[in-house]
């Protein structure tokens, strides 16, 4: 494949604005997952993401993909004041090492890439830091960290006879280390000790155990729903706490025991003196910590609470890492849903579905609990062109969702339903569900949407909410969203039938299937238009595109072809027989493609030329699996939903052409000495010609708008730096009618 450009990782901060192409994270902070604190800051640990939290200032400094941080599914976290480091670790056996003397990230990846151990042998439970050592209890055994050099030491396998076996968890005072050994109990290893020998460690309590802590100079387990104090003699019950405990932080002279539903905090003594139950504010709690001023109550959930006053810690985000379907809306908000059915599109799969959703509007995340709008199963998000006040969720379960007042605060959302009680929605027989998964508006600003597993799978609806349903399949089928060609022409994609074409006023309908064209299998997930009014067809096992849909008007002969390339003599198909997530066209006709497990494609109107491709290797991407690509066709910054997180990036080539140059803006302007991006000229009609020329008239660079905005370089046409100055932009569009005209302040 072509490339344009060779692109590298582009770390830039969120606040970077004077970079022409920016990434921005907008991740999730509520699944908090472990804690460590020393007197003046505490460090939490979420799925994804370390925030160093100043207790005093309440400033917070985020760890994430943006800022050059990659762990996700964090399991735990441990802190060494003698280097001022974070030790992080996760489920899959992979450690990251921040030095906050400097922000540098070590990663040792040494567990996670060691083949012979299994998956589950590979998460690391708890990671313990003791002097100069990090010790790191895994599914296998433990094994030591040297903190000043970032490197592994010794592993410990210190199950029977030296086999592995899942480190539970671990304690340690001056002389011993101590381990619960899953299936044989608490063991313990003395330092001067050779420890890499298994004989060496001792077995001292047969009990089951999740839990080990010393407090107060005393070994202390937790299990059979008490703590217990544990000695060579055996264990004694200390204090009765019920079930589900989760956690056990002491600090300083408190304890605080953290279980699923509340939060305990008592003295040295065990005397319990603050109690925190859960609510539909905060619940199933992770982790916390009494801080003599604080008390921080952590959730998988709801985040960073500090539970004095219940004011929220956590950095402002949406609800939740794990996006399904993310939609920009022309009245500049980010909506998120997550997820109404599995990878089998059954609703019922796990349970109903009952999330929130959030919304970003104003700069802030506005998450809508489920208990506020009760839709259930929720798949995507539409925004009405003809009403800019409204928006729709569908529901893999309840149909249509009308969310009116959109403009205002999310507490005056209007919510109507629209299944086939109240119109012509076609349900799946069996259940009387109505299953969809989009909707999409014609020229005309008709809406059409299908509804999966029904006699009649195809509905439009006017701006009164009256529907109409087609029958355009009689095989029972999984719909995704159509697309409407110019022509009025729906192009539904399949599950199981490849892609069928319908037009009511033809009353004609075709379907292309491995069978009778070459869509290579008949599961599909996404087709989409471009501006040249051609169908690009994404199917789990390659690309295809319809050349001209209006083929389909005068006859049943409608060629699907794929893209060919010209790889130095060698003929190659695009995205050969990859699984293709989601198609976005912006407003230059290029096209943003996700393929499965690779990331995503930035590519020219043709398919000929690859401008961009970003995954995980080479940006801050959580993931290479990208569900949703939406954009906002002002800025040129595209949104890319996973679920591991959503971040975006700004590419101006993006943008959407205007109606008149009444908005053409320079930035930045001036240009300063310590600039070293691009000059992004916006407000552009599609089509519009630019010229530069310094103040003498001499020119120094021409292009032509391919959307709504430009870069330069501030290259000459020779290829040098134009000096300082003062340059005058001209634009003109491309009938001549519209002209306009811009200086620019150039410092070296």
């Amino acid at each position: 494949m072509k490339f344009l450009y060779h692109y590298f990782f582009l770390l830039i901060s969120v606040g970077a604005m004077a970079q022409t192409q920016l990434w921005k994270d907008y991740f999730s902070y509520n699944d908090v997952r472990a804690l460590t604190a020393i007197p003046a800051m505490t460090y939490f640990a979420t799925d994804n993401s370390v925030i160093v939290y100043n207790d005093q200032t309440q400033e917070k400094k985020i760890f994430n993909t943006v800022s050059g941080f990659r762990l996700d599914n964090i399991s735990t976290i441990a802190y060494s004041g003698n280097h001022n480091k974070l030790i992080v670790g996760n489920k899959s056996g992979n450690i990251a090492i921040i030095n906050l003397t400097n922000d540098n990230i070590t990663y040792l990846n040494d567990i996670a890439n060691k083949n012979s151990l299994i998956q589950t042998e590979k998460v690391i439970n708890k990671i313990l830091v003791r002097g100069g050592y990090a010790y790191v209890a895994t599914g296998y055994g433990i094994s030591e960290i040297r903190i000043e050099d970032n490197h592994f030491g010794d592993s410990f396998y210190i199950g029977n006879n030296g086999v592995n076996r899942n480190i539970v968890d671990i304690a340690t005072d001056d002389e011993y280390l101590y381990a619960i050994v899953a299936n044989e109990g608490i063991k313990k290893g003395k330092f001067q000790s050779n420890l890499i020998d298994y004989s060496q460690w001792e077995l001292i309590n047969t009990g089951t155990w999740t839990n080990l802590e010393f407090i107060n100079n005393e070994l202390t387990a937790y299990g059979t729903n008490g703590l217990h104090a544990i000695t060579n003699e055996g264990a004694e019950l200390i204090i009765n706490l019920g079930p589900n405990l989760r956690d056990i932080v002491q600090f300083s002279e408190s304890i605080t025991f953290t279980f699923k539903d509340r939060i305990l905090i008592s003295d040295l003594s065990y005397n319990v003196f603050f109690t925190q139950e859960q609510s539909s504010d905060l619940k199933n709690f992770s982790t916390g910590i009494y801080k003599n001023d604080y008390i921080f109550g952590c959730s998988f959930e709801d985040g960073i609470y500090e539970l004095l006053d219940m004011t929220v810690i956590s950095p402002n985000g949406p609800y939740s890492n794990d996006s399904f379907r993310a939609r920009y809306s022309p009245a500049n908000q980010l909506w998120v849903v997550y997820g109404g059915h599995d990878l089998n599109f059954n609703p019922y799969g796990g349970g109903i579905k009952k999330k929130p959703f959030s919304v970003y509007s104003n700069d802030r995340w506005h998450t809508v609990k489920y208990e506020t709008h009760n839709i259930n199963a929720t798949a995507d998000i539409s925004f009405d062109p003809r009403n800019d006040k409204r928006a729709y969720i569908s529901s893999y379960l309840n149909g249509i969702v009308a969310i009116d007042n959109i403009h205002q605060s999310s507490d005056n959302y209007e919510y109507t339903i629209y299944n086939h009680t109240n119109t012509d929605l076609s349900a799946v027989e069996a259940d009387q569900s109505v299953r969809v998964q989009g909707i999409t508006f014609d020229k005309s600003g008709i809406g059409w949407v299908t509804s999966s597993i029904s006699e009649k799978p195809l509905a439009k609806f006017d701006q009164n909410m009256q529907f109409t349903s087609y029958n355009v399949d009689n095989s029972i089928n999984i719909f995704m969203k159509p697309a409407v060609d110019d022509n009025g022409t729906k192009w539904l994609a399949t599950l199981y039938g490849g892609v069928v074409a319908f037009n009511e006023k033809l009353n004609k309908t075709l379907s292309f299937t491995p069978s009778n064209s070459s869509i290579p299998v008949n599961a599909v997930n996404v087709v989409k238009l471009d501006r040249n009014n051609q169908l690009w067809i994404g199917t789990r096992s390659g690309l295809r595109i319809v050349p001209n849909v209006n083929q389909f008007m005068t006859s049943n002969n409608v060629i699907v072809t794929n893209i060919v390339l010209d790889d130095n003599g060698t003929a190659q198909e695009l995205f050969y027989q990859q699984n293709i997530l989601d198609i976005y066209v912006d407003g230059s006709n290029n096209k943003w493609v996700s393929i499965a497990d690779a990331g995503v494609f930035y590519i020219s109107p043709n398919g000929q030329e690859t401008i961009y491709h970003f995954d995980t290797s080479n940006s801050p991407l959580p993931s290479n699996n990208i569900h949703t690509i939406s954009l906002n066709e002002t800025t040129g910054e595209v949104f890319f939903a996973t679920n591991k997180g959503i971040v975006s990036f700004t590419s101006v080539t993006s943008t959407v052409g205007k109606d008149d140059l009444e908005n053409v803006f320079a930035y930045p302007n001036p240009v300063r000495p310590e600039f070293q991006g691009e000059v992004t000229i916006s407000g552009l009609m599609e089509g519009s010609t630019i010229k530069i020329t310094d103040t003498a008239g001499n020119l120094v660079y021409e292009t032509t708008a391919t959307g709504g905005s430009i870069n330069w370089n501030t290259f000459n046409f020779q290829g040098n730096k134009v000096p300082s100055g003062v340059y005058i932009i001209f634009i003109t569009s491309k009938d001549g009618m519209e002209r306009a005209s811009r200086k620019l302040t150039i410092v070296r």
